[in-house]
């Protein structure tokens, strides 16, 4: 398609003349295509940022543990996945507010189109309406995902803490 073409078919579209005849599609089919683009691209966003997030989290070792020398465990991931496994400890809330601290700085390396799709998604059941960038909608919504990667990861360590 030339320049013209394209340009062509924006004035047209800017014009209220579409191409495609209503009869064509329906609306339902029109919104479940958005919505399966709009929850793919969320995915790849959250599964850019998830591995940075993970990483900073296990190179937290030695004075930021707070199970104690004697738990086998060698970084804050592995407890916090110990935690989400199997009970949380009633350090549970400054593991949260750290997560939520690097969370939030990974999410204000994105661009903000990228924040905004993070945020519509993760308040889409409460609010449908909700456009824009809302943080705390979105360090939750990459929270819950975390939560969702610490729940299946493993390894001998974790494996020696839970079944001992």
């Amino acid at each position: 398609m030339s320049t013209e073409e394209i340009k062509l078919t924006n004035d047209n579209y800017n014009k209220g003349q579409f191409f495609i005849d209503s009869a064509d599609y329906k609306l339902e089919d029109v919104i479940d295509a958005q919505y399966k683009l709009l929850s793919d691209l969320y995915l790849d966003i959250s599964n850019s940022i998830l591995p940075e997030i993970v990483n900073q989290l296990q190179e937290m070792k030695d004075g930021a543990l707070l199970s104690g020398e004697d738990s086998g465990m060698e970084n804050v991931w592995e407890e916090i996945c110990v935690q989400i496994q199997n009970e949380k400890s009633f350090e549970w809330p400054m593991y949260v507010i750290t997560i939520e601290g690097i969370i939030e700085k990974e999410l204000d390396k994105l661009p903000h189109s990228f924040k905004q799709v993070i945020s519509y998604m993760s308040g889409l059941n409460d609010e449908p309406d909700m456009t824009g960038y809302f943080a705390h909608h979105a360090i939750e919504s990459i929270k819950d995902d975390l939560f969702s990667v610490a729940m299946n990861y493993s390894n001998q360590r974790i494996e020696d803490y839970l079944y001992g």
